[in-house]
């Protein structure tokens, strides 16, 4: 299995901006395309994409293919 790992461009301060929920549901599409991803990392990538349209928190949508490359996009992935 791939790992998924954020890189941040800044170090964000995400402690507060984040829904459990979507979480958990970032965390399912990527293992359900074979990347681990951590919560942290789910929520600081979602977080950095959030930031890149002005926004706290964009909500994820219906489209897994969506949030997956959003998220892919701000992680660096470890084969291991």
């Amino acid at each position: 299995m791939k790992i998924l790992k954020f890189k941040p461009v800044v170090p964000p301060e995400y402690d507060t901006l984040w829904q459990t929920d979507d979480v958990d549901r970032i965390i399912k599409i990527c293992n359900e395309r074979g990347y681990y991803i951590s919560d942290t990392d789910a929520r600081a990538a979602w977080v950095e994409y959030s930031d890149s349209w002005c926004a706290c928190w964009m909500s994820l949508g219906d489209d897994d293919d969506v949030i997956f490359n959003n998220v892919r996009e701000y992680c660096i992935v470890i084969d291991e």
